[in-house]
């Protein structure tokens, strides 16, 4: 949850080159309550060894992986690091005001949120794969189109998919306890 809040943080400093104060600060705290729901949930649920049941460690659990899953993953990623600056100047002529911060910020959001969501099967990775991808949109759609409405429209899109991450969570919860 930590790299999701300093995340936002970037966020909003992208944000802020491109759209007003205002606005930026509406993605800002937008990025910033959809962490606060996801970690609000996390410490409710009985993963968490802070609420004092006792919590065993899995071997098969969502974070466990084997090392040729943990070599292709960084394969896939460093792919993503070679093909990205090319990508980049593509992205950057197909729309002609959009900066190189900009532009190399929203692919690099995307790739690697489309390597989480498509890796990964836990409700908390597909939630945090979903909220990367759609920072990595609104930074590219700030710089093209700042707008009142569509900022207002990805930000309710944004906060619903940190409440159902929250609501999925707990469903699965009371599945394991079952």
């Amino acid at each position: 949850m930590l790299a999701l809040g300093v995340q936002g943080i970037g966020f909003f400093l992208l944000c802020f080159q491109s759209l007003s104060l205002g606005l930026s600060l509406v993605k800002f705290i937008e990025s910033w309550t959809a962490v606060a729901i996801i970690g609000t949930a996390l410490a409710n649920t009985a993963r968490n060894p802070a609420r004092g049941r006792s919590v065993e460690r899995e071997t098969s659990g969502p974070f466990h992986f084997p090392f040729s899953a943990r070599a292709f993953r960084l394969a896939m990623a460093v792919l993503i690091g070679i093909a990205l600056p090319q990508a980049v100047w593509h992205l950057m002529s197909l729309f002609g005001g959009l900066g190189f911060f900009h532009a190399i910020a929203a692919l690099a959001l995307s790739s690697i949120s489309l390597l989480i969501l498509s890796f990964r099967t836990s409700t908390l990775s597909i939630a945090i794969g979903l909220l990367t991808f759609f920072q990595g949109f609104e930074i590219l759609f700030a710089a093209i189109e700042p707008s009142l409405m569509l900022t207002g429209l990805l930000a309710a899109i944004v906060l619903s998919t940190a409440f159902l991450c929250a609501y999925f969570l707990r469903v699965e919860e009371e599945r394991q306890a079952r």
